[in-house]
């Protein structure tokens, strides 16, 4: 076994630290520069911002609609969240859902494709996954 004095075994440490310490920094700033490009479904609803992975949980509390409530107070009747790494779009007024699924019926006719669905539901045709 290899025996390494104090004075060693804290430049080791250190450069680790810096080296995760970089690495880390350099995927924040790769996040940042990839969120900041336009996406290509054109603007968003405003939302508060999300962390990176966690998105909006954090602000959801232990009642959901009443943090979902309190957020559309403040953003307004169609909001933009992250529920982790799933972008949603949250519609909190009767009026606006009656427009919302009116203009847009044509997206909401089917379910997401997913994994489960292809694999355990004979590729989302089981009655489970009928629309």
């Amino acid at each position: 076994m290899v025996h390494m004095d104090s004075q060693s075994l804290n430049i080791v440490v250190e450069a680790v630290a810096t080296g995760l310490a970089l690495f880390l920094a350099c995927i924040f700033i790769v996040y940042k520069i990839v969120k900041k490009r336009p996406g290509e479904h054109g603007t968003l609803p405003p939302g508060p911002s999300p962390w990176p992975l966690l998105g909006n949980l954090h602000q959801l509390g232990e009642l959901p609609h009443q943090s979902l409530a309190a957020l559309a107070k403040k953003y307004g009747p169609l909001m933009f969240i992250c529920l982790g790494s799933i972008p949603t779009v949250v519609v909190s007024s009767p009026t606006m859902a009656k427009e919302f699924l009116r203009t847009h019926d044509r997206f909401f006719a089917n379910r997401p494709a997913d994994s489960t669905g292809i694999y355990l539901a004979y590729e989302g045709k089981d009655m489970a996954y009928a629309s």
